[in-house]
Parts: structure tokens; sequence; C-alpha cells
């Protein structure tokens, strides 16, 4: 090779030396470029994290007289199921009576010697199975061994049972045992059932509250309902066993609601206030023939559902986020306890000196008036859904 060769040579093979270069990159960047091919797959998804059990919500708890068994029902599955329950307080001992799929019931009352239980029968708004709406009894079994039961469940108001066209949405037992049902049609009416349906009271707009009592040995009762005008005006009325009727406090306007005691001695009507922060209540005092304006104070919107205590005496305020003792006649309203996460679903007085909270799937026992709470019962596994 002479000396005129030698630059074109090393020109040659500096080239070839650029051309393996770039050879041997491009197939390091193909190597390395695979990874991210597979990375514009599809990333699995991550797991859901499932959502948290839904408690069972309780509707109409009661306490039997001799304060040792519970009745409610219980709402559960999203709403879709309901069943109703039986506990004894001492043994935490219980069953439970499955309502038809896309039913729920309401226990209304117990029956004064504790043998039975009146319920009322509602559809939820899902698919449901064959039955009939409507009041229901039951029978309940008590054993000091063994969960109270009940025998069954007997239609207090079959079809034919009312007159055409009326339909039932609650009812009570009066002390001689008798049925009263409420009807759902304009106007609505008030019949106590025997071999026929006999009209006892109409109401133009609504019935805001009932009692049945004892009086002289015969059944008398207090009706508060509308007065027949367009205005939504309320009274208090008295209805004996013939049929007559007694209005017994003026008409009130602008009320939300009405509470009388179980005894038709007291009774409360409930306004809004202007603050927005409290209730205005307004407490009567009744006798069977007129009724007295006690007073008037404001009590927490806190309040919303209420329980008189067996000695009238108090009245427990539940459903919002604290419960509340309201003492009568005074009218003072005191927090019960320390809690404010309650928003209890339902309540009862069990005696005079303490009452059955249900709330997030747990019964407790609360203490009036120290509030202090003890579970009682909790809901088993297969309810939370």
């Amino acid at each position: 090779m002479n000396s005129r060769s030698l630059p074109v040579f090393a020109a040659l093979f500096a080239f070839v030396l650029l051309a393996l270069g770039f050879a041997v990159g491009y197939g390091f960047h193909t190597e390395q470029s695979e990874p991210q091919a597979v990375s514009r797959l599809p990333r699995p998804q991550a797991t859901p994290k499932p959502e948290p059990a839904k408690a069972p919500k309780v509707k109409g708890l009661k306490a039997s007289p001799d304060n040792r068994t519970l009745a409610f029902s219980a709402v559960f599955e999203n709403g879709t199921r309901a069943s109703r329950f039986l506990l004894d307080v001492k043994t935490q001992k219980w069953s439970a009576t499955e309502t038809p799929r896309g039913w729920q019931d309401y226990t209304m009352q117990w029956s004064e010697d504790g043998s039975k239980i009146l319920f009322d029968r509602e559809k939820i708004p899902h698919s449901v199975e064959d039955t009939t709406a409507g009041l229901y009894q039951e029978r309940v079994q008590n054993a000091k061994s063994a969960a109270p039961k009940s025998s069954g469940a007997t239609s207090l108001t079959p079809k034919g049972a009312l007159p055409a066209g009326e339909k039932s949405y609650a009812g009570f037992w009066t002390p001689d045992n008798s049925l009263v049902v409420k009807t759902r049609r304009e106007p609505k009416s008030l019949f106590q059932m025997g071999n026929r349906a006999r009209l006892l009271d109409r109401a133009r707009g609504t019935f805001l509250q009932n009692r049945a009592v004892r009086e002289n040995g015969k059944t008398a009762f207090y009706v508060v309902r509308d007065a027949g005008d367009k205005l939504k005006k309320y009274a208090l009325f008295r209805l004996d066993s013939s049929n007559r009727t007694r209005q017994l406090t003026p008409l009130q306007s602008d009320v939300e609601w009405c509470y009388i005691a179980e005894d038709a001695r007291w009774m409360v009507v409930c306004r809004k206030s202007d603050d927005e922060e409290n209730w205005n209540w307004t407490l009567w005092r009744v006798t069977p023939s007129r009724a007295l304006q006690v007073k008037t104070a404001r009590v927490p919107l806190d309040v919303i559902a209420v329980f008189w205590s067996p000695d009238r005496k108090r009245i427990l305020g539940a459903s919002g986020k604290s419960l509340w003792t309201i003492s009568i006649p005074s009218l003072q309203s005191r927090r019960l306890g320390t809690r404010q996460t309650w928003n209890a679903d339902d309540a009862t007085w069990l005696g005079k000196d303490a009452a059955i909270v249900a709330a997030d799937g747990i019964l407790w026992k609360v203490d009036v008036p120290s509030g202090n709470a003890q579970q009682l019962w909790k809901f088993p596994a297969e309810y939370w859904k």
C-alpha cells in the first residue's frame, strides 16, 4: 500500500466503524423499546374496596307491658328485605320472622296482657311477593329457657272488612281490646272493627294523633284532626261511646305535629321557631271536658321523635344527633349524656328510668337521667348487607 492510498483507506475504515456503531446502537435501542410497547397494554385495574356493610334499620321498637320483651322490625339488604324480631331483654335470646319479600312491617302496639302485638304491613318500593297490605296481629310465646317466638301472623283487615274504597294504613287497640283502623282515603276516617266496621270520626285532611282510654268504665277517644276548613287548623276532640264529639281546644294553626300522652292527660303542640334551632312547644293539660294551656317553651330542633315516660313526667326526644329529656310540666330540656352521634332509628322506654335506643344496627340500654349507654344486642352479620 503506497502513501497516497493510506488516507483513502483510513476514511473507508472510519466509515465502516461508524456504520457498525449505528447498527449496534439501533439494536440496543430496539431491545430497550420493547418493554415500552408492553407498558402501552391496558394496566390491571385496582381491586375496588368493598363497600362498608350497611346496618339494618329498626322500625316500630316497642317494649312489652312487663318490660321483658322487645318487639321491632328491621329493614336490610338495601331496603329490599325485612323481618320482625322478638328479643328477651334479660337473656338477649331472640327470634326473627321474615316478612314476605318486598314488604315491611311496623309494630304498632302490644296488647295489655303482653300476649300479642299489632303491626302494619306496607310495601317496600321493590319487587314483592304475594301478600296483603294492612293490619296484622301475631301471638307471642315467652319461655324463660328459650327465645321469645311468634306463632304466626293473622290479618285483621282482610278484603271486605272495610267499606268499599277504604284502605287501612294504621291502627290501634282500645282498652276493651277492640281494633280501631285509620284509613287512607280523603276524607280520612277512623273505623272501629267488629262484625262490621263502625265509623267513629272523619278528618277532611288528616289525623295527627289518636288515643283510646278508659273513663268511667267506658272507652273514650281523644283525636287531633283538622277542623274541616281549608286553612289546615287543628283541634283536640273527645269522642265518647255514644259517638258524641266535644272540641276541647281552640283551633290551632301552623302546627307541625301533636303528641298526646298514652293516658290522654297531656298534649304537646309542636310548631316551628323563628331561630331555626328550636321548636316551639305548647303544653296542654287535658280533661274529659276541656284542655288548659299550661306552658310554652323552646325545645331543641334535635328532638324529632317523642316518647312519653310511663309516669308521664318526662319525654324522651330522639332521632337527632343527641338524646334529650323534656320535663313535664316545666318543658325544661336536658341533653341525655354527651354522645352527639346517635341519629337513632327508634327508641322506647323500659320502665321509668331506662330507655332502649336503636342506632347503627345496635340496641342500647340507656340509663335515665345519667345518659350512660350499654350495648344490649347487635344484629348478627347476616343482616348487615
